[in-house]
């Protein structure tokens, strides 16, 4: 892959569906699961293997920015392929400062009329200046608004990923799994996180978490162009279905099979140095995913759109998302977790997410036609 650019970049148009329907439901699925005995999370990622909503949506971050700025970097070069990634970088580090302040400001106001009346559904923000300073300085993450520091990492780190894609995609993909490994095996390389009462530092520790996101990079460049299969030969794709399956019932047995604690013990599920057993999960599915003809089929479904347009929009509604998830924990803290709640709550964000996709989608269209 030297010489020549890529040509995966120029083909890749319109978007792929598929990216942006599994990104759309990693968001629909953070949002419920932000919301502590929220009894819709029985249905996310979360319940059914080892991986969360959090490592597809890194792994498709990957994929989109390899899209997205790789053109960038093709039409524009490294001058305006640098300027985009630091543009957008500095957008998600001012969309995370604005929730942190927003977050501050709402439970202050809520915890002045109503009390909290179970520790699990306060939000833990920094309360003092020093702490809030700390907190846009990102050495202080409040739990739920953890993960826009990694992209803003990530993002600027990107120019190095583009052009080690471009040129030596398997030296990259193997120095960023040694960085990993590194990482995951010597867990004190994290950056600090002075709201972490355990010192482990972040709870996606970027040195660990750059290995999914650049997998993501060397996926969009092996897939090609928009609706491309994954080769999947048969016994690739039984491993797969083997390995999900293995993770579904170690995971919904987990009492019964008492090898849990023994996997726990030996780091192997640690998110925050993503563990080799979080990894392959998200890997395994994602392959099985793109590498379907019927999923490819399913992905240009009419019902899917909302799914589709909220991963298009993925930043603004991460933001929407964390907010309402805000106001979903407070209100469970007030009025506890009943079924009028839960039911109003899941509601609430299952359609004002969509809808405010929607909303969006349409206003780009009208600018593009004017």
């Amino acid at each position: 892959m030297s010489g020549a650019a890529p040509p995966f970049i120029e083909r890749r148009s319109p978007r792929d569906p598929r990216i942006d329907i599994m990104r759309g439901a990693a968001l629909i699925m953070i949002y419920v699961d932000h919301i502590p005995l929220n009894t819709l999370s029985r249905l996310t990622m979360r319940q059914y293997g080892f991986a969360d909503a959090a490592e597809l949506f890194v792994l498709l971050a990957g994929f989109s920015a390899m899209i997205a700025f790789g053109r960038a970097f093709e039409r524009g070069g490294p001058r305006h392929g640098i300027w985009q990634t630091t543009y957008r970088a500095s957008v998600i580090y001012l969309t995370q400062a604005g929730l942190l302040l927003a977050t501050l400001g709402v439970v202050t106001v809520w915890r002045f009329y109503l009390p909290i009346g179970h520790p699990l559904f306060s939000p833990v923000i920094p309360e003092a200046y020093a702490d809030v300073t700390r907190g846009l300085a990102l050495m202080a993450l409040p739990d739920y608004l953890d993960i826009l520091p990694l992209y803003v990492v990530l993002l600027t780190c990107f120019p190095l990923v583009y052009y080690g894609m471009r040129r030596r995609p398997v030296v990259t993909l193997t120095v960023s799994g040694l960085l990993w490994l590194l990482a995951w095996t010597q867990p004190w390389l994290n950056l600090p996180n002075m709201m972490d009462v355990t010192g482990r530092g972040w709870s996606f520790a970027p040195l660990s978490w750059q290995f999914l996101f650049v997998i993501g990079a060397a996926l969009a460049v092996t897939l090609g162009p928009a609706g491309s299969l994954l080769p999947q030969p048969r016994w690739a794709a039984v491993l797969c279905w083997v390995y999900l399956a293995w993770a579904y019932v170690l995971h919904r047995w987990a009492d019964v099979l008492q090898s849990w604690d023994d996997i726990i013990d030996a780091g192997l599920l640690d998110k925050t140095h993503l563990a080799p057993l979080r990894l392959l999960d998200v890997l395994a599915l994602v392959y099985l995913l793109l590498g379907s003809r019927r999923v490819l089929a399913w992905s240009r479904h009419a019902i899917l759109r909302p799914l589709e347009a909220c991963g298009r929009h993925s930043l603004a509604i991460y933001a929407l998302g964390s907010m309402m998830a805000l106001f979903g924990r407070l209100e469970f803290g007030s009025f506890g977790p009943t079924a009028p709640m839960q039911v109003g709550v899941n509601l609430a964000g299952l359609a004002v997410m969509p809808l405010v996709a929607l909303a969006l989608d349409r206003r780009k269209e009208r600018r593009r036609a004017r």
